[in-house]
């Protein structure tokens, strides 16, 4: 790549454009960023920079159906992490996402990870860190069979 920004440009989330654009058809397949949304709304900024997050993930999750066999089983290892001070609930949002595209819940799996492997964070006391992660485990199914 040519420049670190290009690199951000191509990133998920990286191009703001037409991300307000997008909210109808996400909040559509997400009750769970419909409700949350409302708590930037006041941020115009910060809620671009989700919407486009969001859309681009949800893309790069729509383009796995294709490539996985009927009834292949995924595994997805989430955190959720603060945006705008509030916790972004990644994982029920991935979870929407996913069954939108004919996937199936199979389990999710909570894990609370040991405080010991984020000794460095938790040292310089440079902000929160995750205290546990989300395995979400689904089937895809092909829509066209």
């Amino acid at each position: 790549m040519e420049s670190t920004h290009r690199i951000d440009l191509l990133s998920l989330g990286g191009s703001l454009k037409e991300a307000d654009a997008s909210r109808n058809d996400l909040c559509e397949k997400s009750a769970t960023l419909k409700a949350w949304l409302p708590r930037i709304d006041e941020k115009p900024a910060l809620r671009k920079k989700v919407l486009s997050f969001v859309r681009d993930y949800h893309h790069a999750l729509s383009s796995l159906g294709p490539r996985l066999k009927d009834g292949a089983f995924c595994f997805f290892t989430l955190g959720e992490r603060r945006v705008g001070k509030q916790t972004f609930p990644l994982v029920g949002i991935t979870r929407e996402l996913l069954l939108a595209d004919n996937h199936e819940e199979v389990m999710i799996i909570e894990r609370v990870l040991p405080g010991s492997r984020k000794r460095m964070a938790a040292k310089n006391n440079q902000g929160a860190t995750m205290a546990q992660e989300w395995v979400l485990i689904t089937r895809s199914w092909r829509a066209d069979l």
